[in-house]
């Protein structure tokens, strides 16, 4: 259903008693004396009709003929009669219809205001979590969710992404109007980015400045404002377009990506109306022209009069290590920095930023993509932080993917520094984990999620390394994610980590050629009580049907209390009793569903030399870990591909 008819309905029903009343015949007597004769005969013939006997369906057709071809018939010769004789026939069923329609509408809503629990206020909180159109999607269903829907705190965080092509601007400015001055947040456009030569999303496209209500009244609304994101938006290329800002002074979160915009423009009147700015994001998917020395210094003067400014991003812009350098020193309260796909920075600023910036507060920074990015300004980062660690000791989360200097051990004393680390990961490099792991045994103990991975199997796991692992798993106790990719584990090394961590909750051993999934039943009933809940071996070739049912039998048992997502989806399928490929396994779907509806099992395998491939999410990994599972599917292609060449090279 579209978001104009939800709106449309929604309107229908609130106005339901106004309409009503266009109709003469439905307006009820206030009293049976104030009722004149006429009145009562009409009802004296409806009560007649509605006290009809119970007949076939066919035989009342048959009457009604009848008894309207004899008024026909009756009638004179003149056809204009016989037409108005019809449609007042046409309009007296209507009426009765319509009647019929509300009186059931009014029964609905009886029965719902006695069998919906919750009373209205929680009823409008909850509602004011949905986005937009679940909202008048809802609005629609009864008239109890209609006069919950209709409550301005309803429309406090507008959310409209999900209802780009219904969204116009008749839609946004009433919303806008509905919230009043419940109004907190504002999401327009399209979020996702296409993968592909074209990776910008389409854009959306207005007739005009939608966000004008927030003008309205000195800006009554806009003053209430405090988060606006808007995406790929076109009319943002027009300067005028951001006069609106003037009015939204309590702004504290601005996302403004996909839009060529004219940012001088935007940073002069941010820096004058905006000041209480926390989270700044602006980005386009191609790269700028070069920023002009004026553009640049109204960047930087708004940076440095927003004093709560502690997130900044700055995507595809065309800065230079100068700007970078400046922007940084002119925030003190930095803590989240992101300069990815810029073209011009090589890294050089950060050399001068570890001198002049020692006790920057600056937790995470993140330049990907920066295709001018140099590995020695990278060391001479890791090489700051030996002194005394002043921004490793900082570092909260830190992410590294297909970075080769990573295959030299002394690289990881770095990690020495990095005490409060919560998040780390570090993805397609055949680094010595052996090293690494004794690092982050003695320095991190903080960690909270761990994600290691290659794209290519190690070699057999030794013991040492092994016993270094478990160890580090043992001593970091708000472990709640672990993900090892493409490792060389046997199921007893499976199932000491898990035994060694009481606190995990996410657990991916995907792509783990030597795993067969034995450990899971002596997993199941030595871990009775283990908080897991989500469990992805993906890709694992030696994983056997059998143990993936008697997985399935033991979460029919009851165990694995809190698992919610398994996922154990294979491009080569599962290893079945007779050593050959299964890809149509027999697991007990239906009754899993039955008795354990909470848990949701993925067993995804495309059919053998097919050529099709899944890929499949868990719902709370964020947009990185996605993309590093997606370049490993892409990999397993690869992969594929060499096969299949050698195939043809054996056949000739």
């Amino acid at each position: 259903m579209s978001l104009s008819c939800c709106w449309n309905r929604s309107k229908q029903k609130s106005g339901e008693n106004k309409t009503l009343s266009t109709f003469g015949l439905m307006d009820p007597p206030t009293s049976p004396a104030a009722q004149n004769p006429s009145s009562l005969h009409s009802d004296s013939i409806i009560s007649s009709l509605l006290s009809f006997p119970a007949s076939a369906p066919f035989s009342i057709a048959c009457s009604f003929d009848r008894e309207l071809e004899k008024a026909l018939a009756s009638a004179s010769g003149d056809a204009s009669v016989q037409d108005r004789l019809l449609n007042r026939t046409i309009q007296l069923a209507s009426l009765l219809l319509d009647s019929t329609e509300r009186c059931f509408r009014k029964r609905a809503s009886a029965h719902n205001s006695v069998a919906w629990v919750l009373p209205p206020e929680l009823t409008v909180k909850v509602f004011s979590k949905l986005d937009t159109k679940s909202l008048m999607q809802a609005a629609t269903c009864c008239t109890v969710f209609n006069k919950c829907a209709m409550d301005r705190s309803s429309y406090a965080h507008i959310d409209l992404t999900t209802a780009t092509k219904q969204a116009d601007n008749e839609v946004v400015c009433t919303m806008i109007h509905r919230a009043g001055k419940e109004l907190r947040s504002l999401k327009l456009g399209h979020v996702t980015r296409r993968y592909g030569p074209d990776p910008a999303p389409t854009s959306i496209w207005f007739n005009g400045p939608f966000l004008s209500s927030l003008a309205y009244n000195n800006g009554f609304l806009g003053n209430r404002l405090r988060s606006l994101r808007l995406y790929n938006i076109r009319w943002m290329t027009c300067s005028s377009s951001f006069e609106v800002f003037s009015f939204c002074s309590n702004l504290t979160d601005l996302r403004i990506v996909g839009s060529n915009c004219p940012f001088r423009q935007l940073f002069m009147i941010l820096t004058k109306k905006c000041r209480l700015i926390e989270h700044l994001c602006l980005g386009t998917y191609f790269p700028l022209g070069t920023m002009d020395a004026s553009t640049v210094s109204h960047l930087i003067e708004l940076v440095t009069k927003s004093p709560n400014l502690t997130s900044l991003t700055l995507l595809c812009f065309q800065l230079t290590n100068d700007m970078a350098r400046n922007l940084v020193e002119s925030c003190r309260k930095l803590k989240y920095l992101n300069f990815s796909r810029s073209p011009k920075i090589n890294g050089h600023f950060l050399r001068d930023l570890g001198n002049s910036c020692k006790e920057s507060p600056l937790e995470t920074l993140i330049m990907r993509n920066c295709v001018k990015l140099e590995e020695k300004e990278v060391l001479e980062l890791c090489n700051m932080a030996y002194n005394n660690g002043f921004l490793g000791n900082r570092l909260r989360s830190l992410r590294l993917y297909n970075i080769r200097w990573m295959t030299c051990s002394s690289s990881f004393e770095v990690f020495s520094f990095c005490s409060n680390l919560t998040d780390l990961r570090i993805v397609g490099s055949n680094c010595p984990f052996r090293q690494l792991f004794m690092i982050l045994t003695k320095k991190c103990r903080l960690i909270e999620h761990l994600c290691l991975g290659t794209y290519f199997p190690l070699g057999n796991i030794d013991a040492s390394t092994a016993s270094h692992l478990i160890e580090l798993v043992t001593k970091s106790p708000n472990l709640t994610s672990l993900t090892l990719l493409c490792f060389q584990l046997t199921n007893d090394m499976a199932r000491n980590l898990v035994e060694s961590c009481r606190k995990l909750k996410y657990l991916n051993f995907s792509r783990s050629p030597k795993i067969n999934g034995h450990f899971l039943r002596d997993l199941g009933n030595s871990c009775k009580e283990s908080p897991l809940e989500t469990l992805i071996m993906r890709n694992c070739v030696k994983l056997e049907e059998k143990e993936v049912l008697e997985l399935c039998n033991t979460l029919l048992k009851g165990n694995f209390k809190f698992i919610r997502h398994i996922d154990v989806s294979s491009n080569n399928g599962l290893v079945s009793d007779d050593g050959r490929r299964s890809y149509k396994p027999k697991f007990p779907v239906e009754k899993l569903k039955e008795e354990r509806p909470d848990v949701t099992l993925v067993a995804d395998f495309p059919l053998e030399r097919s050529g099709k491939r899944y890929h499949v999410g868990v719902e709370g990994d964020d947009e990185e870990l996605k993309e590093i599972e997606m370049m490993e599917v892409e990999n397993d292609e690869e992969d594929d591909d060499d096969d299949s060449s050698e195939d043809d090279d054996d056949d000739v």
